[in-house]
């Protein structure tokens, strides 16, 4: 490819299939959108050689086959972020492109680590081993965070020619690359990325730091793709529309008033009435607050731009904030700032707790062990919580529980230390199900619940000690303080707690913990000032003969490397 640039020129284009005859093919750019005018894009611009990765022509028609085989092609200018709809989808694509690569000549003593730890987690034969010694990463909601973090780190550092991701998990890959492939235009379940979501990812290529033109590639397999596809990047052209805007004219469309205690069980009507509430409480008077609701709406986002275009739905929402005011008159607001639940959520969980018959006693028994009764109780309640709710509906929905007892023993075990793998073969394995499938469920899953379980317990704290809180001693509070935090990071005690804090691995936490701190408990900064002074010795003591791997992914995720 040969093209005038200029440091920071990008170009937008459709990657097309080209056939050719006897089964052959070939990509072609279609330019869309550049930069700068120092780019000649007026025609298309024929890439890669015959057949990229192998497949037949008609094989290579397919959107997720096309999309790597762009990327295979596009792999001679630097690095390439590739897209897919989905984590299933951006297992294929990684593996498609990674099947025909050789292992890596030289691989660097980090990419070495993060290999090792991924075989140690997972087991030798999981696909992403294979697939970073070929270059290649993956990144999406199916894998752990700490794997994610480490995949970044060997992308960003220049150790992969590869990083697969999901179009929504992609947000957080914060690092220039020469090109970005894009298989699908979509978050899953057919929703098409906003605007500012694919400036976002297209901003991926073509920085100022790369050098070179970047290349931002949407993989069309026929036609109607291509009419689809230039339709919506002309779309994203256009400016964002304000939150507030769209969410007033959705409200008006559904319900033909603005009534705010009726929305505030939608996920963004309750940051706003959150909002509202914290507002009101550091006012502390309803005739005041009531007087100056225009103004404190003029300091949200879309009111100046709703009133120009709108101004009776502006009037509307003024009166409905007016009238939500009146509502939550004499409520204990400050419940809403220390749960991050609208006055409502509070409210109804407080009614649950009571009809349960949960109070201040169901924390001084072990959440984690024995029966999961006590902790379904709780989850139960945090099931009622809009907030919480919206992330656990997929688990509901899958396994039947309007209970909370799946989710229960799903935390138990993740705090008394079960792995990943075994998780997944236990708890979210079906018949047909293989054994990447299921981790990849189990941690979709996981990494939703175990934070939401966590702030719904802090919140449900909150609710059920209250003022007592404040009264007890400074180990009990610490230890009630823990329960959360168990169910966050899957450790069963406080030196874990510390060891997960300074970025030791959860599998290497019980042991590294041992060895650094021994059966004493102390401060943070202690913790952090022990383990920094061991060397790798000390890991391989503890851990074995990944212990020196361990050791290296700990100071990545740390920050020391």
């Amino acid at each position: 490819m040969s093209l005038d640039w200029t440091p920071n020129d990008r170009i937008i284009a459709l990657a097309c299939h080209q056939p050719g005859t006897r089964g052959n093919y070939s990509i072609r750019l279609d330019p869309l959108v550049t930069t700068k005018n120092t780019l000649s894009t007026r025609t298309s611009l024929p890439i890669g050689g015959n057949r990229p990765l192998g497949f037949t022509s008609s094989a290579a028609k397919a959107q997720g086959k096309l999309a790597a085989a762009t990327a295979s092609v596009l792999e001679l200018r630097g690095q390439t972020i590739t897209l897919a709809q989905q984590p299933g989808y951006a297992w294929t694509v990684a593996q498609q492109i990674g099947e025909p690569r050789r292992e890596l000549p030289e691989p660097s003593p980090d990419l070495q680590a993060v290999a090792a730890v991924v075989g140690q987690e997972f087991g030798a034969d999981f696909p992403l081993v294979g697939l970073l010694k070929r270059g290649v990463g993956v990144h999406h909601a199916g894998l752990p965070d700490e794997i994610r973090a480490l995949t970044e780190y060997l992308m960003e550092s220049g150790e992969l020619d590869h990083l697969v991701s999901t179009t929504t998990i992609a947000q957080g890959v914060n690092f220039p690359v020469a090109n970005v492939v894009m298989a699908s235009h979509q978050f899953p379940y057919g929703e098409d990325m906003p605007a500012q979501d694919f400036w976002n990812l297209a901003g991926r290529a073509g920085r100022i730091e790369q050098g070179q033109v970047g290349v931002v590639a949407l993989a069309a397999s026929d036609r109607a793709k291509e009419t689809k596809l230039r339709s919506f990047v002309g779309r994203k052209v256009a400016d964002l529309n304000s939150t507030l805007i769209d969410m007033v004219r959705i409200a008006m469309a559904q319900y033909g008033e603005l009534n705010l205690h009726q929305l505030s069980y939608q996920p963004t009507w309750s940051s706003f009435v959150q909002f509202l509430a914290h507002t009101y409480r550091q006012i502390g008077d309803h005739a005041e607050f009531a007087n100056e609701v225009e103004q404190i709406l003029r300091g949200t986002l879309g009111f100046q731009s709703l009133r120009s275009s709108q101004p009776s739905w502006a009037a509307q929402l003024t009166q409905g904030v007016r009238e939500y005011s009146e509502r939550i008159t004499g409520k204990p607001l400050s419940l809403v700032d220390s749960t991050g639940f609208s006055w409502e959520s509070v409210s109804s969980a407080l009614r649950r707790l009571s009809e349960a018959r949960i109070s201040a006693q169901v924390w001084d028994q072990s959440l984690y062990e024995g029966s999961p009764r006590p902790l379904a109780g709780l989850v139960g309640v945090m099931l009622e919580v809009p907030e919480l709710r919206e992330n656990l509906v997929p688990i509901i929905e899958d396994h039947q529980d309007r209970t909370g007892d799946f989710i229960s023993r799903v935390i138990q075990d993740w705090v008394n230390g079960a792995s990943i793998p075994t998780l997944a073969a236990q708890y979210f394995k079906k018949e047909r199900d293989t054994d990447l499938v299921a981790v990849t469920k189990c941690c979709q899953r996981l990494f939703k619940m175990a934070p939401t379980v966590a702030w719904g317990l802090s919140a449900l704290q909150s609710m059920t000690l209250g003022e007592d809180f404040e009264r007890m001693s400074d180990a009990r509070r610490r230890e009630l303080r823990n329960f959360p935090s168990y169910a966050f990071y899957g450790v069963a005690n406080e030196r874990e707690i510390s060891m997960r804090l300074l970025g030791v691995p959860r599998s290497a936490s019980p042991l590294i913990a041992d060895a650094i701190l021994g059966g004493s408990t102390t401060s943070l900064r202690e913790a952090r000032s022990r383990l920094a002074a061991q060397g790798e010795a000390t890991w391989s003591r503890a851990l074995g003969s990944v212990g020196s791997s361990y050791y290296r992914v700990w100071r990545i995720l740390d920050g020391v490397n």
